[in-house]
């Protein structure tokens, strides 16, 4: 039995050798009958297409020769045949070209360029046209345009290492976007890293290794990256709010802040910088607390701390704000009770530690940092902040419950920390309730100023008008609300953008670049006195 076994397994394989050799000559055949027919046609030269078919066919079944595995027989004829055609596949890929096929011009471009490397032509340099770095380029680009991504990345590599520096640039930025789109980010930052060292000033490469470091969440490389950007271009506004938020989340607000600070003084009428100086800012001084620091003077503390106010649109009777500490409390009775009331064992006594103040509509009452406050009741209150992304310490929920039915989470104990103590019943009479300056005034309509505090930079002036009434953005981006009457219209007179209605309580932006418009009564409002209240950055 084992015998037989053994015989059949011979001759199996002596019929799989026969199959093989079958094949070899089959394809030599084939070849052979094609390329006779290839040449009748060159030699008519009256059908350049059936030409370039029987060639393309011809070469084809050439290489099942040449990788068929009992060739001897076949291969020095398959090898004269190949070296003859080698020219006419550059023709048929620049005819194809020229048809504008590109996937028919490919095939013949990929047989011209991979001749040269078969195993049977290594002993020997078969002739390169002068035009093959200019095939290979096309090649390359039309096997990416068909998607074939990998003989795409194949030819890119060949044309670069012809040493052709003509397309040498765009060859990575093919290449790049190969690997990007197959999310290779490895070899994304070989391939940028390559093109980097050969046109170190060309920022593309070095804004798509930011992108690769994005990806991969490589924070040192990514940094790495912008410093060599800056290093380029040091005042990039793309790289720059990305270095500095990296900066911020790793804690290192100084450095943010530094960044932020150069940012907004290129581009002043940007909020979204803004909000960043603002946030950075908070940082830097919620550091200063924590270390136990100590702020050198008023300037630099309105520097670090939140700025707001509150405007009351609309105040019933009996409507009252909280505002500031009364003179003469004890902060220690005061925190122990702000503690006591968290834990629910008292309810804390506002009145006995801060201010309460008579409220009536259009009253304006200024919130520096520090400074503890609260809306009464029956009053309707617009906060106009120059940090609405910043939070407040909460020190009294007035005995509110979460849905545990336990007292609300709040922050005593980081709020004591930034309580100023020395704003007081007298400092809130001087400096926070309704400090109005008129400003200037013309026929039906008046400016007042209604504050902030002279250490803040966000100014806010009120406008009564009972006609058009014009304004300025100074290069300042200006915030507005209507706080009186039913609606107006905001209009250019230099048509810089299209007229709209706002409503009462209504807020609308003018960005900086507007200059002059004017805002006027409109529909119900028309014969009546309107008011808004506007907000900007002071110079």
């Amino acid at each position: 039995m084992k015998n037989f076994l053994v015989l059949t397994i011979f001759l199996m394989l002596g019929a799989y050798g026969r199959v093989v050799a079958q094949d070899a000559a089959a394809a030599s055949k084939r070849a052979n009958q094609q390329y006779v027919l290839f040449e009748s046609e060159r030699d008519k030269g009256t059908n350049v297409t059936g030409m370039y078919s029987y060639l393309l066919d011809s070469y084809e079944n050439f290489m099942k020769v040449v990788e068929a595995p009992d060739n001897g027989q076949y291969l020095s004829g398959a090898k004269n045949r190949l070296r003859a055609m080698y020219p006419y596949l550059l023709n048929g890929a620049v005819y194809y070209s020229e048809q504008k096929q590109p996937s028919k011009a490919l095939d013949f471009a990929a047989a011209y360029i991979e001749m040269p490397r078969l195993k049977i032509f290594q002993s020997e340099l078969l002739p390169k046209d002068n035009r093959y770095a200019s095939v290979v380029y096309y090649a390359a680009v039309s096997a990416y345009n068909l998607q074939k991504y990998s003989q795409a990345l194949k030819y890119f590599q060949e044309y670069l290492s012809t040493g052709t520096d003509t397309q040498q640039k765009d060859c990575y930025v093919y290449m790049n976007m190969i690997y990007q789109s197959q999310k290779n980010y490895s070899e994304q930052e070989r391939v940028l890293e390559e093109a980097i060292a050969k046109y170190p000033v060309s920022l593309d490469f070095l804004y798509n290794l930011v992108n690769v470091h994005i990806a991969t969440n490589n924070m040192p490389k990514l940094l790495s990256a912008i410093d060599r950007i800056l290093e380029v271009d040091p005042n990039n506004d793309k790289v720059l709010p990305i270095k500095a938020r990296i900066l911020e989340r790793q804690g290192k607000n100084q450095e943010a802040l530094d960044i932020y600070k150069r940012l907004y003084a290129l581009h002043p009428d940007s909020f979204e910088l803004l909000t960043g100086l603002a946030r950075v800012n908070f940082n830097v001084a919620t550091e200063i607390v924590n270390n136990g620091a100590t702020i050198a003077n008023d300037t630099e503390y309105a520097l670090v701390r939140q700025r707001a106010s509150g405007y009351l649109l609309d105040a019933k009777e009996g409507a009252s704000v909280y505002l500031g500490l009364k003179n003469g409390i004890n902060k220690d009775d005061m925190i122990r009770d702000l503690r006591e009331a968290q834990k629910g064992e008292i309810v804390f006594d506002t009145e006995k530690y801060v201010n309460k103040l008579p409220a009536k509509k259009h009253d304006h009452y200024l919130i520096p940092g520090g400074t503890v406050h609260c809306s009464g009741s029956e009053a309707l209150v617009l906060e106009i902040s120059s940090t609405p992304n910043l939070f407040t310490f909460k020190l009294w929920d007035w005995q509110r419950l979460g849905l545990d039915g336990k007292p609300r989470p709040i922050n005593v104990e980081r709020g004591k920390e930034v309580i100023d103590w020395k704003r007081n019943t007298e400092y809130v009479k001087e400096y926070l309730a309704n400090h109005f300056t008129q400003i200037a005034e013309g026929e039906g309509w008046s400016e007042e100023r209604t504050g902030l505090h002279p250490n803040e930079f966000i100014e806010t002036r009120r406008h009564w008008f009972s006609k058009s009434v014009t304004h300025h953005t100074n290069n300042s981006v200006n915030v507005l609300n209507l706080v009186e009457g039913e609606e107006a219209v905001i209009e250019s007179p230099i048509n810089a953008f299209k007229p709209f209605v706002v409503h009462y309580a209504e807020t609308f932006i003018i960005p900086a670049g507007v200059g002059e418009y004017t805002i006027a009564p409109y529909g119900k409002s028309v014969g009546q006195e309107c008011g808004t209240i506007k907000a900007y950055v002071r110079y």
